[in-house]
């Protein structure tokens, strides 16, 4: 049964803003999701993921026809998607630059009369593989950030960053279920909590376990956004909140030029260390 405390969708949906780093967070069927970004993403050969189903194309067509009047077609804006942590090996995305260089860009589109503000693009960030928690996307400079809830199956928590321009919010606001209407599944608050221990365990694992790699002689290369005599250290430090993910990738002696991806669990970094075969 679900207990007489168990949080409201609106709590839960709170708590999203608060780890994203905006103040306002809505539940959108996946299928309109991956649609919205299909359609946003599909710029210059970039892909938005996954390949939007035809249902949630229909849905989408819904959705622009719901809006107000007067606004730009969708078709006329565009985004680029990121992720937190990315590539192989695992480098940390600069949102907060990438955001600043799009900024100056649309200050320059608003200058010249032959452009729109949605010329430029905008940043997405996708934060479900390594959750919100790691990183206030919204925050550093993505107008919306992306994150999946266990007690939400066949929706995703779309976070709104307040510099997001109106008409994106508007799309979303349109897109998005009524938040009284929706009621997380049983059971799904204790699954939240323990998903997000469980990362934290992971992240701080692998900053034990990335200790160990670099002094290994065996390893003759390492990546790990944690380790502090990188460029990409300046990013991580101020970027990602709570740890630096779960991901190490290495080259050995044995297999020189060739990426190992290790990923970090929530269980004792020693005995993963004693499992590690180099």
């Amino acid at each position: 049964m679900t207990s007489a405390l168990a949080k409201t969708t609106r709590e839960i949906l709170s708590e999203y803003a608060t780890h994203m780093g905006t103040g306002h967070c809505r539940l959108v069927p996946l299928s309109v999701w991956e649609a919205l970004v299909s359609q946003l993403c599909a710029v210059e050969g970039e892909k938005g993921g996954q390949a939007a189903r035809p249902e949630g194309l229909a849905l989408l067509k819904d959705v622009q026809a719901a809006m107000p009047e007067g606004l730009a077609p969708l078709c006329q804006w565009r985004a680029k998607l990121v992720e937190p942590l990315f590539g192989n090996p695992i480098c940390v995305a600069d949102i907060k630059g990438r955001a600043r260089e799009l900024a100056a860009l649309r200050e320059n589109d608003a200058a010249t009369p032959a452009t729109t503000p949605a010329t430029t693009p905008f940043l997405i960030a996708d934060v479900r593989r390594f959750g919100c928690e790691l990183s206030p996307a919204c925050r550093l400079g993505a107008r919306l950030a992306v994150d999946a809830d266990p007690g939400f199956p066949g929706f995703v928590v779309v976070g709104i960053a307040k510099h997001a321009h109106p008409q994106i919010a508007e799309v979303v606001e349109t897109a998005a279920v009524d938040a009284d209407s929706v009621q997380a599944a049983p059971g799904s608050d204790e699954a939240r909590e323990a998903r997000r221990t469980s990362r934290h365990r992971a992240n701080d694992a692998a900053a034990v376990i990335a200790a160990y790699l670099r002094a290994h002689p065996k390893v003759v290369q390492l990546r790990y956004p944690g380790l502090k005599d990188t460029e990409q250290f300046k990013i991580s430090s101020t970027q990602l909140i709570g740890g630096f993910g779960p991901i190490i990738d290495v080259q050995t002696q044995d297999q020189p030029g060739i990426w190992r991806r290790l990923e970090a669990n929530d269980t004792d970094p020693k005995q993963q260390i004693l499992k590690l075969v180099l």
